[in-house]
């Protein structure tokens, strides 16, 4: 019987897009997307991956997220919020800016 884990056919053969290369890994649904490779013994490796997979696809923040249902208005107005308070810290960072390159002119 093989295994998700043990699949021995590795064949060398250049892939036309990614979607077929994806599909030819057969992984259970319980581990698909949940899963790094670990290449040749190698955790470290394969923790910076995960590490780097969670961070660009937002998963903790998803995750505290969708762990109580939150009404509709309330998931409005907390994206209101956040998007608010993102510009807030831009205009912040900007005004920062200016202030350095004045200092950086000697004014």
């Amino acid at each position: 019987m093989s295994h998700w884990f043990n699949n021995t056919s590795t064949s060398k053969t250049t892939v036309s897009s990614p979607y077929v290369y994806a599909t030819q890994f057969i992984v259970p649904d319980k581990y698909a997307g949940r899963s790094v490779a670990v290449p040749s013994k190698n955790i470290n490796k394969a923790i910076s991956k995960l590490n780097t997979l969670i961070m660009t696809n937002n998963i903790k923040e998803v995750y505290f997220d969708q762990r109580f249902y939150t009404k509709p208005s309330k998931r409005r107005l907390a994206n209101r919020v956040r998007l608010r308070k993102q510009v807030f810290q831009n205009g912040i960072k900007n005004l920062f800016k200016v202030v350095r390159n004045a200092v950086r002119r000697g004014y």
